[in-house]
């Protein structure tokens, strides 16, 4: 296989970047994930390889998104990439027009494909509408997020935004009919001047329709981890390099830290403090490090710590605030007690976290379970450590207790 740069995904977090680059493992010798940007001096690639970044730009005002996002685009672009993937929001939070505006703008595309749905996960779009679990997305949770609310459910008009560039929406009928009429009438639009086409979808086989159309029309592919999925199919089909099985620790060590304030993300605490073996640190918001509870752990052998936020009763703390303070403690105890794994729920938790602990690079080795991601820091005081990391709404009940199952089983 020659040496090339053959993907780089550009998310809006931390999570995103590795929920959605993960679909590529199979197919590439490599895929890193840089927490904190493309370090200096990063050259090409020396095997096939894919890279993730992320602007950590999804809570911040449209401009500053823009530039951003236009940065980081400018830093890839010399490196000649065989396709860049914009990774967005699967309930469309975050600043989607604004940012793809800025990736058209340097890369020269001639339009975007946008599709956030993830049939897999409960997210889809029908007749212009985007649904969680069937539901309008700015009704649900997701509406009233701290950091980036869903203010619309209408695609077209969370595609439009702030954003200088027309956009329209293709319905189902056009998605699921033939390909030559689907990209005709996209040709249509792009002649009065659109630039921006999102795309109803319910099932995995819209979105390959759309990832197909897309590749073979040059177009600016934007999604969620469903959409990236799909690409992965189309572009590489069953060319798969040889992958390694994912790892099962003996007698492990784990430290889980929670910063999401997701329902489903809480409903997970609960599964998982509910278990023998686990114990759970609750860390004041306003905490320097040093919080004690959790020192007996330091002479056992296998375990699990469970820290999440101390929240009082109808207190609104800064998130940045509890977000800081887990990722202090989180250090503490990495460099005491020297866990096997590292489990991050929530983008701006992991984010915190990870540059607390001065993680630069990290390599991605696959999916314990869905929405999971798995990989390997290199370099740095946590080199060796194994990272998981999911976004806060994402998974079932037991996916936490599942996925630490899946790689040893602590917490019977």
């Amino acid at each position: 296989m020659p040496a090339v740069l053959e993907l780089v995904v550009i998310a809006d977090d931390l999570t995103g970047a590795a929920d959605t680059s993960v679909r590529f493992c199979p197919f590439l010798e490599r895929v890193w994930l840089f927490p904190m940007g493309i370090p200096e001096g990063a050259g090409k690639p020396l095997k096939s390889t894919g890279w993730a970044v992320h602007t950590d730009s999804r809570p911040l005002p449209p401009q500053e998104a823009f530039l951003r996002t236009r940065y980081m685009a400018s830093r890839i672009l010399p490196m000649a990439p065989a396709m860049i993937y914009k990774k967005v929001d699967s309930c469309m939070r975050g600043n989607v027009g604004i940012e793809v505006q800025a990736l058209l703008e340097v890369l020269g595309s001639p339009c975007a494909f946008i599709a956030p749905a993830h049939p897999e996960m409960g997210r889809t779009t029908l007749r212009g509408l985007h649904l969680l679990h069937g539901t309008p997305v700015s009704l649900t949770e997701m509406g009233r997020d701290p950091l980036s609310p869903v203010r619309s459910s209408k695609l077209q008009e969370l595609v439009a935004g702030p954003c200088g560039f027309p956009a329209d929406h293709l319905e189902l009928k056009w998605v699921e009919g033939p390909l030559e009429a689907m990209e005709a009438q996209i040709r249509k639009l792009m002649a009065k001047g659109v630039r921006q086409v999102s795309f109803d979808a319910l099932e995995m086989s819209h979105l390959e329709r759309i990832a197909q159309a897309g590749m073979e029309m040059g177009a600016l592919l934007v999604g969620s981890a469903g959409l990236a999925t799909a690409l992965a199919r189309v572009r590489f089909g069953a060319r798969a390099v040889s992958t390694k099985a994912l790892p099962v620790l003996a007698r492990a060590r784990h430290l889980v830290v929670v910063g999401s304030k997701s329902k489903r993300a809480k409903a997970q605490v609960q599964v998982l403090a509910r278990r023998a073996g686990v114990r759970r640190i609750q860390v004041p918001c306003q905490e320097t490090g040093g919080v004690r509870g959790w020192e007996p752990f330091l002479k056992e052998e296998q375990g699990c710590l469970l820290l999440t936020p101390e929240v009082g009763h109808g207190s609104h703390p800064d998130p940045r605030a509890i977000t800081g303070a887990l990722a202090r403690v989180a250090k503490e105890i990495v460099m005491k007690w020297a866990p096997h794994t590292l489990f991050l729920t929530g983008g701006e938790t992991a984010q915190a976290t990870l540059e607390t602990l001065g993680v630069r690079r990290i390599r991605l080795m696959g999916e314990p379970q869905g929405g999971v991601v798995l990989g390997k820091a290199h370099g740095g005081p946590a080199a060796g450590l194994l990272i998981l990391t999911k976004a806060g709404a994402f998974g079932d009940d037991e996916v936490m207790l599942k996925t630490l199952g899946s790689l040893s089983r602590p917490c019977k």
